[in-house]
């Protein structure tokens, strides 16, 4: 009876090796592709985020519809001339996965997991990857794979190929504009030598005339295994966003190494903050799953403060202006004690080289908040 068990546990373990879905293996696409280098930082204009970022505005997904980037003529023209494509399987396979859960900060994920010649994917979803965004998670590996194939089709049937090089010129002014602005800060040699964090090394900064909503951040794989860092942003976004955008790159590795520690004092807490002070809020909080990105977001406006507060760039909030727009926001309720926190950090790196050696005073703070 054991052997028969063992030879059925073996040719189960022999189906799924054989049955189990693969990345598909596709026909590369060619792009003249716009990019370009900058100190600690490079820019992109990336046909990945362009070809799904159409797909989504036809499929009406919020986050690349309803915003205004700076150009509405432009994505007036894009609409106009992709709208024949409304009924594309791709677009209505996008629509069917809205229903589950997968939305803009998904699609963009998704986006840098494929390769960038729009041939197959970088990973593979099973065992499921790190660097996929989690709602990925509930989604069918076979689905997703279906998926990047479509997606690969949809630029061949609109000949995006074409498309991004007629809107050429158009891109690398954007991206010239964009990156002009960006280095007058001296914003990412600031975040390099302030984080001083290996795994964040000369982030790839994507410039997209399609997304129009949010500012996104996001790790992948190159094809060698390199880990990469992204951001997806657009012409029309401001400092704050996009720079708070860009110091989660840093401060999403400290959360991540901290949260298991932090988490029961923090959920306790912003449930504590939100019966006292928003309790219209409150019933919001019970389906509310907490990560830690809430952790990220809380430093990332911190350290941007500081940022503030040693560069006092051109064009910005003063650190006073944020300060005292903060206090009036939380007021004594303490999270308003992480300026002086990270003002600690930026006074003490002799102690703390880098933001990962400032982890234990983190976890120190979080686990004393509380509602009194």
């Amino acid at each position: 009876m054991k052997k028969i068990l063992s030879a059925l546990a073996a040719s189960f373990m022999l189906f799924n090796v054989f049955c189990a879905p693969k990345p598909p293996v596709l026909e590369p696409i060619e792009f003249d592709v716009v990019q370009s280098e900058g100190e600690n930082v490079s820019f992109i204009i990336d046909p990945r985020i362009e070809t799904i970022g159409m797909i989504c505005r036809l499929a009406e997904m919020p986050g690349f519809i309803g915003y205004y980037n700076g150009d509405n003529e432009f994505l007036n023209q894009m609409d106009n001339l992709f709208s024949k494509y409304k009924e594309h399987k791709t677009v209505k396979t996008v629509k069917s996965l809205m229903k589950k859960g997968i939305d803009s900060s998904a699609m963009i994920s998704l986006a840098y997991a494929i390769k960038p010649d729009f041939s197959g994917m970088i990973v593979e979803v099973s065992p499921f990857p790190e660097t996929l965004y989690y709602t990925w998670k509930k989604i069918p590996a076979r689905t997703i794979y279906d998926l990047v194939k479509q997606i690969h089709d949809f630029a061949i049937d609109t000949n995006f190929p074409r498309i991004y090089l007629l809107n050429k010129g158009n891109y690398i002014a954007n991206a010239g504009y964009f990156k002009s602005d960006f280095e007058k800060t001296e914003f990412a040699q600031w975040a390099k030598e302030f984080f001083n964090i290996d795994e964040v090394h000369d982030p790839i900064i994507t410039i997209s005339r399609i997304v129009a909503g949010y500012n996104f951040y996001d790790f992948a794989l190159s094809g060698d295994g390199k880990r990469l860092s992204y951001i997806t942003t657009h012409p029309g976004t401001s400092y704050y966003n996009f720079e708070n955008c860009y110091i989660n790159l840093y401060t999403q590795m400290v959360a991540t190494k901290c949260w298991d520690q932090i988490k029961d004092n923090f959920i306790k807490f912003d449930k504590a903050y939100a019966e006292k002070y928003t309790p219209d809020k409150v019933k919001e909080l019970e389906k509310y799953e907490y990560t830690d990105y809430n952790i990220t977001v809380v430093l990332s406006n911190f350290c941007w403060a500081q940022f503030l507060k040693e560069k006092t760039p051109e064009n910005h909030l003063s650190y006073e202006e944020f300060r005292g727009a903060m206090e009036k926001q939380l007021g004594d309720k303490g999270l308003i004690g992480s300026f002086d926190l990270i003002a600690e950090y930026a006074e003490s790196r002799d102690k703390y080289p880098s933001f990962y050696d400032f982890c234990p005073r983190i976890i120190e703070f979080v686990n004393a908040l509380k509602i009194e």
